[in-house]
C-alpha cells in the first residue's frame, strides 16, 4: 500500500471534523492513516468521538485505528465519547476492544471518575455511567487523588443526579470504602450535596458522619502513635494513659459552649477527652498538652469571663490582619474552643464561628501576647494529618521532654 501523504492527512482531518463519513471512507481506502493526528496531537478517532459521529468512528475503527490512542491530554477516545454523553459510541469503542480499566491523564482518572468529575464534565450523565458500568469499569477503583466514583458522585450539588449513586451501588460501589486519607463519600456529601444525597448513602450502608469521623481520627492517631513509639516513647506512654470521654460528656460540653462540635473533634474527644491520672496523661500535639473536657471548659470559661468583663476591650490581634476573611479580628471569641495548651498558656483552638471565607472547625492558635493566629488547618482532620506528615518528613525533634519543630 502506498504510504499516506501529508495531503491525505490534512484531508482526513477536515473530513472527520466536518462529519463527512463517505469522504473519510474513501481517504482510508486510498491509504490515509486512521491514526492521523491534528496539529494539537489529537487522534482523529478522538475528534470523531467528541463530535458523536458513530459512522465516522466505525469507519476509523474498521480501518484499524488504535482504539486507546491518547490525545494531547493523555486521554483516550472512550473518555471523549463519555464526556460528551455519546452512549452509542461507548458501546462501539468497547466492542472494538477499548481498555475499560485504563488509568489516564494527569489525574490518573478511570473512565468512571473522569465521567463524574464536575470540573471536567458539565453535567454527569446517568446513561453514560450505566454504559460504563455495563462495560465493566470497576465502580470502586479511585482516581489518582484517591477518590472513588462514589466520592465524585457524592459531591454533586444537583439533587437530580442522586440516581447515579444508586447505579454505582447496584454495581458494587462500596460506601464504606474511604479514600487513603480516610474521607468517605458521606463526608463529601455533607460538604457539597443536598440532604437527599446523604440520606441515599446512609440507606446504602454508609457510615454516619460521626462514625466516619471516628474511623478517620482513629487511623490518624494510630499512625501518629506508631511514630511516637519509635521516636518519642514518653509521648506515646502519656497518650496511652489518656482515657476516652463518653458521648454524654461531649453533649454536656456542647451544651456548656452553646455550640455543636465538628465530628472530627468529637471523635478526638471520644478517644482522649477524659484525660488521665496526671495532667501529662493526655494526647500531645508538638509541645502542647491536649486538654481534657474539664480543662477545655475551664480555659474557655476563664477567657470568656475576661472578655465579658471587658478585659480585652482595648486589645487588638498582633498577627492577624483587620480585614482577615477567615478568622474574626478580635482578641478572644467564644467560638474558639481550646483543645491543647503549651507551658506559656498559648492554645490550639477549634474555631466554630469563622469569618465567611473560613471553615467551621478550622484550627487556629491563640497566643497570650498576640491573640489569634491562623488558621493553621482547615479542620481537625487536616491538623492531625499535617502533624503526622511533619513527623514522617523529619521536621520534628524529640528533646527527651518535648516534641518540637526543628
Amino acid at each position: 500500500m502506498t504510504p499516506p501523504t501529508s495531503q491525505q492527512a490534512s484531508q482526513l482531518i477536515d473530513a472527520v471534523t466536518d462529519g463527512e463519513t463517505s469522504t473519510v471512507t474513501k481517504l482510508l481506502k486510498a491509504g490515509a492513516d486512521p491514526d492521523t493526528r491534528t496539529e494539537d496531537g489529537e487522534p482523529v478517532l478522538s475528534v470523531a468521538c467528541s463530535e458523536g459521529d458513530l459512522a465516522t468512528v466505525s469507519a476509523l475503527l474498521d480501518a484499524g485505528a488504535e482504539v486507546d490512542a491518547l490525545d494531547g491530554l493523555d486521554e483516550p477516545p472512550l473518555a471523549s465519547a463519555a464526556a460528551e454523553g455519546h452512549v452509542d459510541l461507548i458501546a462501539r469503542l468497547v466492542a472494538a476492544g477499548a481498555d475499560v480499566h485504563l488509568r489516564f491523564g494527569e489525574d490518573e482518572h478511570t473512565h468512571l471518575t473522569r465521567a463524574l468529575d464536575v470540573n471536567l464534565v458539565m453535567e454527569p450523565s446517568l446513561q453514560v455511567i450505566e454504559a460504563l458500568l455495563a462495560a465493566g469499569v470497576d465502580p470502586n477503583t479511585p482516581s489518582g487523588n484517591g477518590w472513588s466514583p462514589l466520592h465524585y458522585a457524592a459531591s454533586f450539588e444537583e439533587p437530580g443526579l442522586v440516581d447515579i449513586i444508586d447505579a454505582l451501588v447496584a454495581r458494587g460501589a462500596d460506601p464504606k470504602r474511604p479514600s487513603p486519607r480516610g474521607i468517605y463519600a458521606i463526608d463529601l456529601a455533607e460538604r457539597h450535596a443536598p440532604d437527599e444525597v446523604k440520606a441515599r448513602l446512609l440507606a446504602h450502608g454508609s457510615p454516619t458522619l460521626d462514625e466516619a469521623a471516628l474511623l478517620r481520627v482513629q487511623a490518624f492517631w494510630a499512625r501518629i502513635r506508631q511514630w511516637l513509639t519509635k521516636h518519642a516513647p514518653t509521648y506515646e506512654a502519656r497518650i496511652a494513659r489518656a482515657a476516652s470521654a463518653s458521648p454524654q460528656d461531649i453533649e454536656a460540653l456542647e451544651a456548656r459552649l452553646g455550640a455543636s462540635l465538628p465530628p472530627d473533634f468529637r471523635a478526638h474527644l471520644l478517644l482522649f477527652g477524659k484525660g488521665g491520672a496526671t495532667s501529662a496523661d493526655r494526647a500531645w500535639f508538638y509541645e502542647y498538652t491536649g486538654l481534657s473536657i474539664a480543662e477545655i471548659i475551664d480555659r474557655w470559661e476563664g477567657l470568656e469571663e475576661l472578655r465579658q468583663k471587658g478585659t480585652f476591650a482595648d486589645a487588638t490581634p498582633h498577627e492577624l490582619d483587620r480585614d482577615d476573611d477567615k478568622v474574626k479580628w478580635t482578641w478572644w471569641h467564644r467560638g474558639w474552643i481550646p483543645f491543647a495548651e503549651d507551658g506559656g498558656g498559648n492554645l490550639f483552638c477549634v474555631d466554630v464561628d469563622p469569618e465567611p471565607e473560613g471553615s467551621r472547625g478550622q484550627i487556629i492558635c491563640w497566643e497570650m501576647h498576640s491573640g489569634p493566629v491562623g488558621p493553621r488547618a482547615d479542620d481537625f482532620d487536616t491538623f492531625l494529618d499535617e502533624y503526622h506528615e511533619e513527623m514522617m518528613q523529619g521536621r520534628l525533634e524529640y528533646t527527651g521532654e518535648t516534641l518540637c519543630r526543628k
